[in-house]
């Protein structure tokens, strides 16, 4: 839920409360003014109909006195009004109760016991007249005492309307007092709800920002239990301190690539005084040779030749397979005027795993290995096998020799990096190079680990496998970083 969400329901619920209390608050006041209105209205009934009644008396008795018309305008026009109270008092008056009841029939009984003295009166029947007039009297008085009675009725239900309305009013009041604290307890819970989601997130990227500023890259990741905007800044920057972290990895990997490269140059460059000048008196040794009819000694120098000008000239650039071959090739056929008939050296490449490359100096090394641990203690029989095929998306290397192997302590040491990258301790060595070297550079060519697999029995022979994924372009890009 993103902040402005939070904040519109927020004040949208606060609004909604306010206003339901003020709806609340108006209508009770509303019905509490309707009510008095009501009482009120009563009140002034009661009393319309006793000054009614007394008007309508007089004037009946005016006329017996003075027969004018103007006088029965008035009796007949203060009868229409007591006739209409007394449909009032029907209507607004609880007409269920007996008091009401009576009260309308006693209007009733007046008006007829007056229209009858009036009739009498015009038709001058005295004695019916005077009997009516008594009559419509008491009627009045009747009339009278009963307003006096429904009036101390309405008083005693005003007075305890008012009494309710005391409590009412109370009731409402400790309500405001109540929605007014509940509200505004709510409001400081949501702004420390509010503030704390906000100030935490802030405060774990804050301290964040200063360990990546103090060169700690490998922190823990930011954890955000929010799903607005401050999630998706952290997201980012968690993703920005991956990638920062991942770039100075593959900086030190580059690095520690370009390390193993100039270690390379340097062991090449070890016994290289003046390679133009090396190359030209090879070649004149050569050239001389073959004049003397020393054709042996004048390939033994063109394959040194070859084989120097290969180590020195491609130190910064891969080499596929194949070339790499050839320059073995060039290093066997050196060996074996040294030893002779006493190794065999066989390849079995299959078609398509020519083309793979791999580093500079990757099987001169592996060669050098079973010369020197292997073959070198041999009289005779020995054998270096090259082998290449695929297998399952790789090209698998494997250099084999049947020589004097190595203990499993220290196959241990080599498969840990702990043989010092070199190997020593024999007049054939050349290189400089050790299988460690040749280990770490095919973990930061590919950039996986385990490509190298060693399977050694003492006394029976040694089998080096390189697991190589078929990415030649893999090799492009890291030699060209």
């Amino acid at each position: 839920m993103k902040i402005r969400t939070k904040l519109m329901i927020f004040f949208l619920t606060i609004i909604f409360l306010m206003n339901g209390v003020a709806y609340y608050l108006y209508h009770t006041s509303q019905e509490t003014i309707q009510q008095y209105d009501s009482m009120l209205e009563r009140f002034f009934l009661l009393n319309e109909v006793e000054q009614s009644t007394n008007m309508v008396f007089r004037n009946m008795n005016s006329y017996m006195i003075n027969t004018s018309p103007d006088v029965k305008k008035d009796y007949e026009q203060g009868r229409e009004e007591l006739q209409e109270l007394e449909d009032q008092v029907t209507t607004r008056l609880d007409a269920n109760r007996l008091d009401v009841s009576n009260y309308a029939n006693m209007m009733e009984s007046f008006l007829s016991e007056t229209d009858g003295a009036m009739k009498a009166y015009q038709n001058g029947q005295i004695s019916t007249y005077s009997a009516r007039t008594i009559e419509s009297e008491k009627i009045m008085n009747y009339i009278q005492d009963s307003t006096l009675t429904l009036i101390n009725k309405e008083l005693s239900e005003y007075d305890t309307f008012y009494r309710s309305l005391v409590q009412r009013s109370k009731y409402i009041e400790k309500m405001a007092i109540t929605i007014f604290v509940f509200s505004l307890l709510v409001s400081i819970l949501f702004a420390l709800w509010f503030s704390k989601g906000i100030t935490r997130p802030i405060h774990h990227l804050s301290n964040a920002a200063r360990e990546i500023a103090a060169g700690k890259f490998d922190g823990k990741k930011v954890e955000v239990k929010t799903s607005d905007e401050l999630r998706l800044l952290t997201n980012t920057f968690n993703s920005m301190r991956e990638n920062i972290r991942a770039s100075i990895l593959e900086i030190k990997q580059k690095s520690e690539l370009q390390r193993l490269v100039k270690e390379m140059e340097l062991k090449s460059l070890q016994s290289q005084v003046n390679p133009h000048f090396l190359f030209n008196t090879l070649n004149i040794i050569s050239k001389t040779s073959y004049i003397e009819n020393a054709d042996r000694t004048g390939e033994l120098i063109e394959s040194v030749s070859s084989l120097l000008r290969y180590n020195l000239s491609r130190l910064d650039k891969p080499a596929t397979l194949q070339e790499e071959l050839d320059s073995v090739q060039e290093y066997v056929f050196i060996q074996q005027a040294r030893f002779g008939k006493r190794f065999l050296f066989e390849t079995k490449i299959e078609e398509g795993t020519e083309e793979i490359e791999i580093p500079v100096l990757t099987l001169q090394p592996l060669i050098e290995n079973a010369f020197i641990h292997g073959i070198e203690r041999r009289e005779f029989g020995g054998v270096i096998k090259v082998e290449s095929y695929h297998s399952d998306n790789c090209v698998v290397i494997a250099v084999a020799d049947n020589g004097t192997g190595i203990t499993e302590d220290k196959r241990t040491q080599i498969m840990n990096g702990e043989d010092g990258g070199r190997n020593v301790g024999s007049a054939g060595h050349t290189t400089g190079i050790g299988l460690v070297n040749v280990m770490r550079r095919l973990d930061l060519l590919y950039e996986e680990s385990g490509l190298v697999d060693i399977h050694s029995i003492p006394e029976e022979g040694t089998t080096i496998r390189l697991t190589l994924p078929n990415k030649e372009a893999q090799g492009r890009r890291l030699y060209s970083s």
